[in-house]
């Protein structure tokens, strides 16, 4: 409370979701929706039983690209954090850390001790960067997930044309022209 303008940050940790019931986020969204509150970042994963090797490949043949609005896929930056085979669990990221969309894959149950685990995560990172991220994601986040690339809808089986998207952010004229002007 009492940061920019009188805002209010309400942080929910992954323990902190856990706890909440699918009617609880419904309750949350209708409490965002009344004090047309934004949100500035929601991060969403999918648990499961696999291969981080089977991933990684499937995300250097472009499976885990983006895929925009007319389902075109474009390329993204893959950077990967090894293990050398130390048993702590290897990471890898997809997109760029500044953009609406950046995604991590990664070997959940190694992070957590167990080195002979086979849980990967894969978590996607939406900031409201040059979009709004509406309240809905809270109790659709599956939808949401499955417009960020063909592998992400392949993997919590949504048909991605049934996968939403947020709008993007416009600016206006007036905008854009002084920020033209700021930087000459």
């Amino acid at each position: 409370w009492g940061g920019n303008g009188g805002t209010i940050n309400v942080n929910l940790s992954g323990v902190g979701c856990s706890m909440l019931s699918r009617v609880s986020y419904f309750v949350i969204k209708q409490w965002i929706d009344s004090f047309d509150a934004k949100i500035t970042r929601c991060d969403v994963c999918y648990d499961f039983d696999g291969s981080f090797e089977s991933e990684h490949r499937k995300a250097e043949a472009g499976l885990y690209d983006c895929v925009d609005s007319l389902g075109r896929s474009h390329a993204r930056k893959l950077s990967l954090v090894s293990d050398l085979g130390s048993g702590d669990g290897s990471t890898l990221y997809i997109g760029s850390r500044g953009s609406a969309t950046y995604t991590r894959i990664y070997e959940k149950g190694k992070q957590l001790g167990d080195s002979s685990s086979s849980w990967v995560r894969v978590e996607t990172e939406f900031r409201s960067v040059d979009t709004n991220i509406i309240s809905d994601i809270l109790v659709n986040p599956d939808l949401y997930f499955a417009a960020v690339s063909y592998r992400h809808a392949f993997l919590i089986e949504v048909h991605p044309s049934s996968a939403k998207r947020f709008n993007p952010r416009k600016r206006s004229l007036l905008a854009a022209s002084s920020t033209i002007l700021e930087n000459i």
